[in-house]
């Protein structure tokens, strides 16, 4: 597996080609249920941190809502947590 480092984000930018074919499947349901445009992966220490753009959301509006189908392809990816930033328009997933 490659690593590019990068020094805004604390941690290793990897590209999608370089993950197993596992991790790449899981990737793919998350942004499926998610509908976002995929904006980068990275290795921490916390494990792999996906983030998504998401258009859906207004910087203004605190809450966003997730429908069930959603809701069910993300926790049966046995996720670590979930975030949504209203503030830069995106959804991030732990892996």
């Amino acid at each position: 597996m490659k690593l590019k480092h990068t020094i805004t984000e604390g941690g290793d930018e990897l590209d999608f080609d370089d993950l197993d074919s596992k991790q790449q499947n899981k990737i793919k349901v998350a942004q499926k249920a998610i509908g976002g445009k995929r904006l980068y992966i990275m290795e921490t220490i916390h494990g792999l941190i996906v983030a998504f753009d998401d258009k859906r959301t207004h910087s203004g509006q605190k809450s966003r809502r997730m429908s069930l189908p959603a809701l069910s392809a993300l926790v049966s990816l046995k996720i670590r947590w979930l975030d949504f930033s209203p503030s830069q328009q995106t959804v991030s997933i732990g892996i």
